[in-house]
């Protein structure tokens, strides 16, 4: 497995800027999220709650990048077996890629999700990847999974409010 490095801290402050948007998006458009909030950052918290039970609602990945697949992390800090992805927000509802080239949400049940990676065999061999995060002391592990391969996971499309707002390209 080759170990790829990419720009960590750089990206962190415009990450924070489009949860927000991203969370008013998920507000206005998709079934279930109309009582989503931004949380106050707690360590081990999520990203957004719902503003009526308090419960945490969804946690929103941003991706700046074009690829085919989704990168979902299994371990945030791999040597020192850290959950990292959905399998440490296992607790949400929802967890949510947004891709800003494609202007693109994907939505997951965390649990399904994870359900589903761990039944393939020998997922470490064929979608493994670590991951050097520049400007840290730590790698990460994931699967670059093909998004084709998630699709009949992803609830964007059902969860849509409106449909004609379905992108088919």
């Amino acid at each position: 497995m080759a170990i790829k490095h990419h720009g960590f801290h750089e990206k962190l402050n415009s990450v924070k800027d489009l949860e927000p948007f991203v969370a008013e998006q998920l507000k206005q458009n998709y079934k279930g999220f109309e009582n989503i909030t931004m949380a106050d950052y707690v360590k081990g918290g999520a990203d957004t709650k719902c503003s009526m039970c308090g419960n945490y609602l969804a946690e929103i990945k941003i991706d700046f990048t074009a690829y085919d697949n989704h990168f979902v992390e299994k371990w945030s800090d791999l040597e020192r077996k850290k959950p990292g992805g959905p399998y440490q927000y296992s607790f949400v509802k929802y967890y949510v890629y947004f891709y800003t080239v494609t202007q693109k949400l994907h939505i997951f049940e965390p649990n399904t999700l994870i359900k589903f990676i761990d039944a393939i065999p020998q997922i470490d061999k064929i979608w493994g990847k670590k991951v050097f995060q520049k400007g840290a002391d730590y790698k990460t592990f994931g699967y670059a999974i093909p998004k084709i391969i998630l699709n009949h996971l992803d609830l964007a499309d059902t969860l849509l409010i409106d449909k004609k707002l379905i992108d088919t390209k």
